[in-house]
């Protein structure tokens, strides 16, 4: 039996991915907060669930101890817990912002950390796959935490990935652009009209993300419209490319709490 665990898991592409990766037969672990939603879903999937909020620093050492115990090898580690907060910098309160860095930087590298060895020591092909944002490769005005941690997940992702080219463990980032999740209420967004249009379903992107792990890739960006649109800062100054980005996503979104 092969393992799997994904974090983030009782809604969105987190839900999407555990239900493709145990009909694919995988044995899933599940991990979120939201318990009721993470029962529900575990025994729909015959798997098992851990309650905990990866927000909190003693959080990846509490789910690999949960995992260890068990005398669980692990197969296939899913980072996809993850949060933004929209607006400017300071209609945040630090701690929220503590707390989203936590969630989306240090617990990912803890549970990487953590799980790596025992995946290369199986010896065995194994994938590590982190979910990210197509924030990754913009500076956005107004989401300038949210961009900034997800930048670090997509180097750290594509740097570990090389550094274990020589081993049977890949690493992928996948940097899913718009995607109907709950994700935009929770971020304080307020969709305007016509950013629906850019959005992908959350199934979609769950597929695309499991096939570009199983292939070994590097980066996946889902929706031919979102990876073009990461060709540009390759051909754009800084400076321009973040006005241009300013102008268009103001156009599509505005803060819900502002």
């Amino acid at each position: 039996m092969r393992n799997a665990l994904i974090t983030g898991a009782s809604s969105g592409i987190g839900e999407e991915i555990s239900r493709q990766l145990a009909g694919s037969g995988y044995k899933v672990f599940l991990v979120a907060r939201n318990e009721v939603k993470l029962k529900k879903l575990s025994e729909e999937l015959n798997g098992e669930y851990l309650s905990v909020d990866l927000s909190k620093a003693s959080s990846a050492k509490e789910v690999f101890e949960w995992l260890d115990q068990k005398n669980i090898s692990l197969h296939y580690l899913v980072n996809n817990a993850g949060i933004g907060f929209y607006g400017k910098l300071n209609s945040t309160n630090f701690e929220e912002y503590q707390s989203m860095i936590q969630l989306n930087v240090t617990s990912l590298v803890g549970l990487t950390y953590l799980f790596l060895p025992k995946m290369i020591e199986a010896n065995t092909t194994c994938h590590i796959l982190n979910v990210s944002s197509i924030a990754a490769f913009f500076p956005i005005s107004e989401f300038s935490v949210y961009a900034g941690t997800k930048s670090f997940v997509k180097n750290f992702s594509e740097s570990l990935a090389q550094e274990l080219s020589d081993t049977m463990v890949t690493v992928t980032h996948v940097a899913p652009g718009g995607t109907k999740t709950q994700f935009v209420d929770r971020a304080g967004q307020d969709l305007q009209k016509g950013a629906n249009h850019f959005m992908m379903e959350a199934r979609d992107v769950a597929r695309i993300a499991v096939s570009a792990a199983e292939r070994g890739d590097f980066v996946k960006v889902p929706g031919i419209i979102n990876y073009v649109n990461t060709l540009l800062p390759r051909i754009l100054p800084t400076k321009l490319l973040a006005w241009i980005i300013s102008q268009t996503f103001g156009k599509l979104v505005k803060s819900s709490t502002n």
